[in-house]
């Protein structure tokens, strides 16, 4: 059993051995065609370029040179237009810059004027504030002061009405007070 396994071991190396000779042969034997195919090219080339032609040779690069010539007044035409385009966007996209930039200044100015306005707002609120906090607490003096003063002169029954009226007198508005106020000298006056 292990010879066998001998001999179909060593059948395998020569199949191997064999068909990879044979590749290599192949491959020299391309190798050979192709530079014999290279070296018929170059035979050929040399052929068409012989000193004979020179009058074709002459009108081929004349046409040539009036190709590349064309080529050259066309590239230099796409790029002038090209030039031109980008100059355009260019002029469109500094205005568009310049019309940014001057509503930016104009937002700028609006909100430095809004925080002004705020400002004084805030201070006219506090003030406005200060005022009533000053009348609240003076309205409660007299309301006090007059209340106890009218329930001293007057029997007790009446007293919670009266200090209720003076109370309810006494909580307008500045205001309104002042508008009062205001009114009662001109009918006076008058």
């Amino acid at each position: 059993m292990f010879a066998d396994t001998k001999e179909v071991l060593a059948d395998n190396i020569y199949k191997y051995l064999k068909e990879f000779y044979q590749y290599e042969d192949e491959q020299y034997s391309n190798n050979l065609a192709d530079r014999e195919a290279m070296k018929s090219k170059a035979i050929n080339f040399e052929k068409e370029l012989q000193l004979d032609d020179n009058e074709k040779l002459m009108e081929k690069l004349k046409y040539m040179s009036i190709d590349n010539c064309r080529l050259r007044e066309k590239i230099a035409l796409l790029s002038r237009y090209e030039n031109e385009y980008l100059k355009e966007i260019l002029d469109d996209r500094k205005r568009d810059l310049k019309l940014v930039k001057s509503s930016e200044s104009r937002q700028r100015e609006d909100l430095a004027y809004l925080k002004e306005v705020t400002k004084m707002q805030k201070m006219e609120i506090d003030n406005l504030v200060k005022c009533l906090d000053d009348v609240k607490s003076g309205k409660h003096r007299t309301s006090n002061q007059s209340s106890t003063e009218q329930t001293e002169d007057l029997p007790s029954n009446t007293s919670v009405g009266k200090t209720f009226a003076s109370s309810s007198a006494g909580e307008l508005p500045a205001w309104m007070q002042s508008v009062r106020s205001f009114f009662k000298g001109n009918k006076s006056a008058a």
